[in-house]
């Protein structure tokens, strides 16, 4: 059989708002998600067994996202069928931009694909492994409530995401950007929803004005960021946002060119960093 091939795309996030603290010890949000053509690639092809290689040595284990994706779908489904996978990545790891959580969706579309299993159970097994999983099935612009997990598609605007992703790793990231929220830094998540709704109408100026809870905390996480994002105003960028708890940073330009004016000068102002103008993508696009 030929091999299925998948884009695993990158995720920014254009708002998000943290609620409060859940009875399940995770967290309540409001977000607005959408994918970028930033983008790892997943080959699958029909084995006998569940392997994975990746040309990323780090992240060469059996706890990666997209092997325990396919043993997920493959325990839901009661198949006997496996998969090797072979996973090039080029997202940056642990960055905010929903790497690992991109793989994981691409893998179960591509087993999906491979086992004649209907998306749908797909989209059930993303739920039981992130809120990021979940959107990235699909991908496009979503408005995410609860976990993340409960998605309202709206439209997609015409635009290009600047993205700079510093070379800081810090362990726990995530559980330490949550950890460092104050109750003040909790909100109600109408911003978001207002958001939403001038996107829908095509306001793509509105974004200006997006929250992201974790900006505070993320000066103290991160160091430099502040540098970072000064350098991104001082290359014509009109607005700067965390993407999720960071360390990317981005901003979205609906001018191709004006993008990639401002790739060109974060080029020359920012060291120890990736810098990528991805453009903004639909739903369904990660399909090869």
């Amino acid at each position: 059989m030929i091999p299925v091939r998948e884009r695993a795309e990158a995720k920014i996030n254009l708002s998000l708002e943290v609620i409060g603290l859940r009875a399940d010890g995770y967290h309540d949000i409001v977000t607005i998600f959408q994918t970028v053509d930033l983008a790892d690639s997943i080959k699958a092809t029909p084995a006998e067994s569940i392997s994975l290689a990746v040309d990323d040595a780090e992240l060469d284990t059996p706890s990666n996202l997209a092997t325990r994706a396919a043993k997920a779908l493959r325990s839901a489904t009661r198949t006997s069928a496996g998969v090797r996978l072979a996973l090039a990545k080029r997202i940056p790891t642990a960055a905010g931009l929903g790497g690992g959580s991109a793989d994981a969706a691409a893998t179960l579309r591509a087993c999906a694909r491979l086992w004649a299993v209907p998306l749908s159970r797909a989209r059930d097994v993303a739920s039981d492994l992130g809120a990021d999983v979940t959107f990235l099935i699909d991908g496009g612009t979503a408005l995410g409530a609860g976990r993340g997990e409960r998605l309202t598609p709206i439209v997609t605007p015409t635009a290009y995401a600047v993205i700079v992703s510093p070379a800081i790793r810090i362990e726990s990231k995530t559980a330490r950007a949550y950890g460092s929220l104050r109750r003040d830094d909790f909100t109600s998540g109408e911003r978001t929803h207002a958001l939403a709704r001038e996107l829908d109408v095509g306001n793509l100026t509105a974004l200006a004005d997006a929250p992201n809870a974790f900006r505070r905390v993320a000066s103290d996480i991160f160091p430099g960021i502040d540098d970072v994002q000064r350098a991104f105003a001082a290359s014509g960028a009109p607005w700067t946002r965390l993407s999720g708890a960071g360390p990317s940073l981005f901003t979205v330009i609906a001018d191709p060119e004006h993008a990639a004016a401002v790739g060109r000068r974060l080029t020359g102002r920012v060291r120890n960093a990736t810098i990528f103008v991805a453009r903004v993508t639909d739903r369904g696009t990660g399909v090869e």
